[in-house]
């Protein structure tokens, strides 16, 4: 209750000290160098999902019920919504977190659920994140609760039971086909304190950079905190058999080993590392496991950790949208960083060594603005949500999520594309209109945002809007995306390719002499080779491809399919 008045308090003040905030909802800027593709997105508390393109037109449209999400949303290649969903109002619950879910679902491209899966009653609860394996299965992150005895009993700090109850971390994977859950991990199983001898889990924290310290209260001021970690991101790598789950309260991130059993990932053996279900890396605060000091923090209230895909910079590298949440200082900015985590290929572990933090000491990739006012009045900063998204083409898909603004930066980490959402709690506004501030940022809030390429599988034989129009009201009639933005998506030149399909030897001709670079990516968008176009006529090389369908991408020039038979 006393957040709750809180939270009150402090969006009345907001209201009263800040004036509303006009932009350009829908497309405020795009240029050539924006990738080729369609953004999905479903704003936060709302039970539809959005496909745009690149002018901010609506190309597609689910409307998927009453449920509001909860808060993920991802296509999957069969043109099947993979979502979170909740009911409203929601049943009585004693776990009440923010971006707290009950459902998944499997939609179909008319808005039908295909299944759907509840985990959601008093001890445990759905939040925040879902993700798709490649067997078909689906990896669900949930909270658990742990009454007073049981969190003293665990050797939990009496002082720090402000809320006398706490809500771990659990993650489940589901058979769709059956329902079952086929493994989980949670994060009780691995937990250690060295507060009292006589409780569980008794050791010395500093040595166990393995275990979570059950006594480490976070990033918030004032510990006690029923919504301990706050995890709000799951994300699988296919190769290493690795699951990666983000902490908002600790500043932190941690991987764990799928490859174990679901007995395996309860101790502390097993699986292809060795571990069990034992953190086998964590990176952002190192203060959490006894490491460092406060000043070593990198991360603060992190969203949407993910791998990016290994063709796009290489192996083993990570993506963070770090929302700058609790970061010291008077300033608030957020910043979208990139590592090189240091997997050991010979060891099956990261390396890592003994009373140190986790390397690497700092990001080898950062993007952020702490000069430039944005349209929606302040710097660069989501103190909640948000995300981001490695392109095929070098560009980043950035949500900056508490003001609904999506948008899209170049290698140069120039802007090229600009969106605000025009959906505030299910209305849709009009050009012109403004946004009211709250005590978070705007009301048009989206958790995360996904750009796929126009010849993504999952539109395969879809059927796309006939009237192809922007979501919000009162545009321009006729609408003209290049009037305004700078980009017509129906001017771009062709490139001819032949054979079509080749073989060994593929030759591209322009009209003219170009100086761009190229890239072929397979079906599943994965850059599988990359070489300067500089001369009208280019002769490549690609007996390496294997036989199959693959897309040309030169910047100006619309995407080429590609046919290799040997």
């Amino acid at each position: 209750m006393l957040r709750i008045l809180l939270l009150t308090l402090v969006t009345t003040i907001s209201s009263n000290l800040y004036s509303q905030t006009l932009v350009q909802l829908g497309l405020n800027k795009a240029y050539h160098g924006v990738s080729d593709g369609y953004t999905l997105f479903m704003p936060l508390l709302n039970p539809d999902v959005y496909l745009i393109n690149n002018c901010g037109e609506l190309v597609h449209h689910w409307y998927t019920g009453t449920n509001l999400g909860g808060n993920t949303v991802e296509l999957l290649e069969d043109g099947t919504l993979l979502k979170t969903a909740r009911e409203n109002p929601l049943p009585p619950t004693v776990i009440t977190g923010g971006g707290g879910g009950q459902y998944v679902q499997l939609v179909d491209w008319d808005g039908n659920v295909l299944w759907q899966y509840e985990y959601f009653n008093d001890m445990v609860r759905a939040h925040h994140d879902v993700e798709i394996l490649p067997n078909g299965n689906v990896l669900i992150l949930a909270w658990d609760l742990h009454d007073y005895n049981d969190c003293i009993d665990s050797g939990r700090d009496p002082n720090f039971l402000t809320d006398s109850v706490i809500w771990s971390e659990h993650i489940i994977e589901v058979d769709p086909n059956t329902d079952q859950i086929v493994w989980e991990w949670w994060l009780w199983d691995h937990i250690v304190q060295d507060l009292d001898s006589t409780k569980n889990n008794y050791g010395v924290v500093v040595d166990h950079p393995e275990l979570m310290d059950i006594n480490y209260h976070g990033l918030i001021s004032t510990p006690g905190l029923d919504d301990w970690i706050h995890a709000n991101t799951i994300a699988y790598n296919a190769e290493l058999d690795q699951i990666v789950m983000n902490s908002r309260h600790t500043g932190e991130f941690y991987i764990v080993d799928h490859s174990t059993t679901t007995q395996e990932a309860a101790g502390h053996t097993g699986g292809n590392s060795g571990m069990g279900g034992d953190i086998l890396y964590r990176w952002g605060n190192p203060v959490a496991y006894d490491h460092g000091i406060s000043a070593d923090c990198q991360l603060f209230g992190a969203h949407d950790v993910q791998w990016i895909p290994d063709s796009l910079e290489g192996p083993n590298k990570m993506l963070v949208f770090n929302n700058g949440w609790q970061r010291p200082g008077a300033d608030n900015w957020s910043n979208v960083v990139k590592l090189d985590l240091p997997w050991n290929d010979q060891t099956n572990k990261y390396d890592y060594t003994a009373g140190t933090a986790f390397e690497p000491q700092a990001p080898y990739w950062e993007y952020l603005d702490t000069t430039n006012v944005l349209s929606h009045g302040t710097e660069f900063y989501s103190g909640y949500i948000s995300g981001a998204q490695a392109i095929y083409n070098g560009n980043t898909l950035i949500c900056d999520g508490a003001y609904g603004r999506l948008f899209e930066i170049d290698a140069n980490k120039d802007i090229v594309w600009e969106y605000y959402s025009p959906i505030v709690q299910g209305a849709i506004l009009n050009q012109g209109d403004s946004l009211q501030p709250f005590a978070l940022g705007t009301g048009n809030p989206v958790f995360r945002a996904l750009k796929y390429h126009k010849d993504f599988f999952g539109f395969t034989g879809k059927t796309f809007n006939g009237n192809i129009e922007p979501i919000e009201g009162n545009y321009p009639v006729p609408y003209n995306c290049a009037g305004f933005a700078g980009i017509d998506e129906v001017a771009l030149g062709e490139l001819g390719v032949y054979p079509n399909p080749a073989n060994s030897e593929l030759i591209i001709v322009a009209d003219a002499p170009m100086d761009s670079e190229a890239f072929i990516c397979n079906s599943l968008g994965q850059k599988v080779m990359s070489f300067p176009i500089s001369e009208a006529t280019t002769t490549l090389n690609i007996s390496s491809l294997s036989n199959g369908t693959y897309y040309l991408f030169v910047e100006g020039m619309k995407t080429t399919q590609v046919n290799v038979l040997h």
